[in-house]
């Protein structure tokens, strides 16, 4: 979470974009019941601009404009409105374990990121599932540094891989996710297989 009251004007004709994005933002939270700011999809944006502007350049508008804010996974919002900014859903995890004194109730924690971000459930489960986390008693917490990590490295456990040929093969199944393509979580076994440590990269050629 980030909140910003003040911000510089950008250049050339990116300021244009931003201006009508601004504006147009302005008047749609206007729209709000009782007052209330509500931020906007950016298709809403373009829509309500009227100009023509693919919505790459409307995206485009709103990163450079430092009045704008990313109020959730895909709506944007003034900076001005006070409402609290997206900033991925590991930080919005931390910031949530900080806040509560070091850790927060895993079910509060998933509702709260979803109905505040828009962010699937799905999402928020997978990253609390990563080391960076631990969870005991339906609450989660950070890992310190010098907390052991233990990884069931057995093949036969991770469901769709297996080895042929000296070859190491997984089967995943293809889902509307991986067709528009999203990330996928993989089993740790397999990563042990493919030699890769946490921190480490692997890229496929």
């Amino acid at each position: 979470m980030r909140r910003h009251t003040s911000g510089t004007r950008p250049g050339c004709a990116g300021w244009v974009i931003a201006d009508g994005v601004g504006r147009q933002l302005d008047r749609q939270g206007g729209q709000g019941s009782r007052g209330r700011r509500n931020p906007a999809l950016v298709e809403v944006v373009v829509e309500r601009i009227g100009e023509g502007h693919s919505t790459r350049t409307v995206l485009n508008g709103l990163a450079q404009d430092a009045r704008v804010g990313r109020a959730g996974k895909k709506t944007w919002g003034l900076r001005s409105w006070g409402v609290e900014e997206y900033s991925g859903i590991v930080d919005e995890i931390v910031e949530r374990i900080d806040r509560d004194g070091g850790s927060c109730d895993v079910e509060s924690l998933v509702e709260e990121l979803r109905s505040t971000f828009s962010v699937t459930e799905n999402s928020v489960r997978l990253y609390l599932s990563t080391l960076a986390f631990v969870i005991e008693g339906g609450r989660v917490r950070r890992r310190t540094d010098d907390e052991p990590w233990t990884i069931d490295d057995r093949l036969a456990v991770a469901r769709g891989a297996y080895r042929n040929d000296n070859a190491l093969r997984l089967r995943l199944p293809v889902t509307k996710d991986v067709l528009r393509g999203s990330g996928h979580a993989i089993h740790p076994a397999v990563a042990v297989a493919l030699a890769v440590a946490p921190g480490a990269q692997l890229r496929d050629r």
